[in-house]
């Protein structure tokens, strides 16, 4: 596969930058230029005035107090003057440091505070908060592209309160998302085929990618981008066009075709409205309602190891167990018996109230395995009844 060509904007627009137009971009590149030209300025007449009094005295005084001179002079605050002006040729040159000093302080501080009061100081700390707490993300989703299909992939996930970090190259399309959702979302504004752009939205750490990109192509690069930066991902694509399904097989755990599943819930809701409001019930965003979740069984959990009967989840949170499946993948068990054990690595589908899954999913996560948990385990076996 030829490369992909680097886009205009990759430059103008890194990681994290402004979501200004690139007009207002490059007028702050403008005044940046300008602070560090009168920097450099003023550093230049400071040395040039040492250089000239340390001269023109003969080099009967030290570096240090030509430079002390040199301040002094410039700034005009009137000190004693360590280095008598009895020349001509002093005269002349202080003249000319006072002069030449003056503009340079005063273009100096009109660059500084240029850049303060136009907000670049603030948007630079805003921006390094941003990545920042984009870098601490554990088990977040990616979602690239932020098109139509890709905000709309957001907004469920951020509805869900699932964590969810937004990458797209164009900041128009940010901007519509943070319209949407407000400033606390996660973002970055670069290029999603870039392997720098995924590892700042820190895929290392992340639990899925979205490739919600129009095109099949970009969407297989991201794929195959993402799966090398994280072989455990789970990678899930946006397919523009069927016949590019198998493309998908071995990179994507799925594949989903937007034209299919509209055609699916035109015809169910033509001939089965009722059941299709139920199961928009059921996976509504709305988690203070009725909703279906997946609740992974984990190592040492309270409740690994018995069966669906010993452990009465109903009567313990509340949930109704209506899925049992053994291992990460696979079919699902349906209506499972009480018999069915609650093994490591196995998965319930779990229907409830978000109070009742969120204790659900207490019972089934780990407990720390450490010396105090062990130390209070003892303590309990130890108590005498």
């Amino acid at each position: 596969m030829s490369s992909r060509p680097r886009s205009p904007f990759a430059d103008t627009f890194r990681l994290g930058s402004s979501l200004a137009s690139v007009a207002a971009s490059a007028e702050r590149r403008q005044r940046y230029v300008r602070m560090v030209r009168a920097s450099v300025l003023f550093f230049v007449v400071l040395a040039l005035g040492a250089y000239g009094f340390w001269t023109l005295t003969g080099h009967h005084h030290s570096a240090l107090e030509c430079l002390y001179m040199t301040v002094v002079t410039i700034s005009t605050v009137g000190f004693t003057e360590i280095i008598p002006v009895n020349t001509d040729a002093l005269k002349i040159f202080t003249m000319t440091t006072i002069l030449f000093g003056g503009a340079s302080i005063a273009y100096f501080l009109t660059a500084i505070a240029a850049v303060i009061v136009e907000g670049d100081l603030v948007y630079r700390f805003w921006r390094r908060r941003l990545l920042s707490r984009v870098a601490r993300q554990r088990e977040h989703v990616l979602v690239c592209g932020l098109g139509l299909t890709g905000r709309r992939t957001f907004a469920e996930l951020h509805h869900a309160r699932v964590p969810a970090v937004g990458l797209d190259l164009l900041p128009e399309r940010v901007e519509t998302l943070l319209q949407s959702h407000g400033s606390d979302i996660l973002f970055i504004v670069g290029d999603c085929f870039e392997e720098e752009t995924l590892v700042a939205a820190n895929i290392a750490a992340a639990r899925g990618l979205v490739a919600a990109f129009p095109d099949d192509r970009d969407n297989l690069l991201l794929c195959v981008t993402a799966q090398q930066l994280n072989p455990t991902l789970r990678v899930v694509v946006r397919l523009n066009h069927a016949k590019n399904a198998p493309l998908f097989d071995d990179i994507a755990a799925a594949a989903i075709d937007p034209a299919t599943l509209s055609g699916a819930r035109l015809a169910n809701e033509a001939v089965r409205p009722e059941l299709l409001a139920f199961t928009d019930t059921l996976l509504t965003p709305d988690t203070r309602r009725l909703g279906l979740e997946e609740l992974p069984i984990e190592l040492h959990a309270p409740l690994a190891g018995r069966t669906l009967a010993e452990a009465d989840l109903a009567g313990r949170t509340g949930v109704l167990v209506i899925g049992h499946r053994l291992g990460r993948s696979g079919p699902f068990t349906y209506n499972p018996p009480g018999t069915a054990r609650l093994e490591h690595g196995a998965t319930l589908l779990a229907l409830g109230d978000r109070r009742a899954r969120t204790s659900a999913r207490i019972f089934l996560r780990a407990r720390p395995q450490g010396l105090l948990a062990r130390a209070f385990a003892g303590v309990r076996r130890r108590r005498p009844r």
